[in-house]
């Protein structure tokens, strides 16, 4: 008879990684989209970004846009501006703990409800 081991993975010594790669993933695709505003528009690569950017969907750019509308910077998206990445990141990074606050708020609020019935 064949035995299995089964392993569980704790999954808490990986969240702060994720979180990180995160990070410098929504750095790097704001890099970039600074890259691309600075190219002259005659250049090759601008304008398979201007292209990009009017194919809004699937694109690296709806990424661009789901993090700037993250940190209520929709207007960098939309006006095509060089954003600045320190308030970027100082945004989503508040943005984030204020999701945080709220979903605890409502867990405990859930706890409490559950316990008086």
């Amino acid at each position: 008879m064949v035995q299995l081991k089964v392993q569980f993975v704790d999954i808490r010594q990986y969240l702060p990684h994720f979180a990180t790669r995160q990070k410098y993933r929504a750095e790097n695709l704001i890099k970039l989209w600074n890259h691309f505003l600075h190219l002259d528009v005659n250049r090759l690569h601008r304008k398979i970004f201007e292209w990009d950017y009017s194919a809004v969907g699937t694109s690296w750019s709806s990424e661009v846009k789901n993090i700037l509308e993250d940190s209520n910077l929709t207007h960098v998206f939309e006006d095509k501006i060089v954003c600045d990445l320190n308030e970027c990141e100082t945004r989503l990074r508040e943005n984030v703990y204020r999701d945080r606050m709220e979903n605890g708020k409502a867990k405990c609020n859930r706890s409490q409800n559950s316990e008086r019935t």
